[in-house]
């Protein structure tokens, strides 16, 4: 009670969806959604956290490209987020646990 919380949301990353059945062909977005808390009666604002969501978009191809630095910052670290994920998924489904640099 008493404060207000503010979200920015950005598209961050896209990729093509890495399922190999074409029935789920489209792409995977990646959106970053940062927050921030304002005190109302003091009015002084704190970061509450980042979140990092992604969703499947079917049939569709969709590419984004970043044009300032700050965008480019922030699509390096989408797409590497997005390929620990991938990492992790290829994992969960019972690969080779030692290939890829990463050992359970």
């Amino acid at each position: 009670m008493g404060s207000v919380l503010y979200l920015s949301a950005r598209v961050a990353f896209t990729e093509p969806s890495s399922s190999s059945s074409p029935s789920s062909s489209g792409s995977r977005v990646h959106v970053r959604v940062d927050s921030k808390v304002r005190d109302v009666e003091h009015g002084s604002v704190q970061d509450a956290g980042t979140f990092i969501y992604t969703f499947h978009v079917p049939d569709k191809h969709l590419r984004i490209m970043p044009r300032t630095y700050e965008e480019f910052i922030l699509y390096i670290d989408a797409k590497r987020r997005a390929m620990r994920g991938s990492e992790w998924d290829r994992l969960s489904e019972g690969g080779d646990k030692e290939e890829g640099g990463i050992v359970e």
